[in-house]
């Protein structure tokens, strides 16, 4: 009867002393953080290792786990109540200024025209014009450099098409120009009479 006896009170002991060791929160607690964290009774189940039926009565305090599913419940609940008792951060709305405007480069002062503009071109190596006058027997033309060349123009034409090929000219002043300076001819008085021309002043007569 002593034996009998025994055999009942020791492992209620046992299971005081193993509750004191691994405590679990109150039932109705349970089951809250359960359904905190959207988890069934079998999710739970199949975790610990037992029947949906053993964690519904440990819920409702019906029955305690014993042993290793004692303390691996005990574990899964710590861990449910650490994570439902954060606090909910809200997210953090990041705007993002838009990008300041890309700096403008300085502008850049505009070219003044001045007297080293006239100067020879690389397109118009003999300057902007050239005086034409008759030596000898023929037209010679006289350039800004103080150099000179037979043109070898007996008419108008002639000395038109020499010109436009003779590097005579101005290079436009600004880039939306639309074209270079045509090449300016003087011509003198003794060549103007060669090539048939009339003087540019006429003698008035009673």
């Amino acid at each position: 009867m002593q034996n009998d006896s025994e055999d009942a009170l020791f492992p209620r002991v046992d299971a005081l002393l193993e509750s004191l060791r691994t405590p679990l929160p109150d039932h109705p607690e349970r089951a809250r953080l359960r359904n905190s964290a959207n988890l069934s009774l079998q999710v739970l189940a199949d975790a610990l290792q037992c029947d949906p039926h053993d964690v519904e009565e440990w819920e409702s305090g019906s029955r305690e786990p014993h042993g290793m599913q004692r303390a691996a419940y005990a574990r899964l609940l710590s861990g449910l109540q650490a994570i439902t008792e954060q606090p909910h951060q809200q997210p953090t709305a990041i705007s993002s200024a838009p990008p300041p405007p890309p700096s403008r480069p300085p502008s850049r002062p505009r070219p003044v025209v001045t007297s080293r503009d006239t100067a020879p071109h690389s397109s118009f190596p003999r300057g902007p014009l050239a005086v034409i006058d008759l030596e000898g027997e023929g037209l010679i033309a006289h350039f800004a450099d103080q150099t000179g060349t037979d043109t070898g123009a007996d008419h108008l034409l002639d000395l038109v098409y020499w010109a436009l090929n003779a590097g005579i000219g101005r290079a436009r002043l600004h880039k939306n120009a639309r074209n270079d300076a045509d090449p300016l001819l003087v011509l003198t008085p003794p060549a103007m009479q060669y090539l048939g021309l009339p003087p540019p002043w006429t003698t008035a007569t009673n």
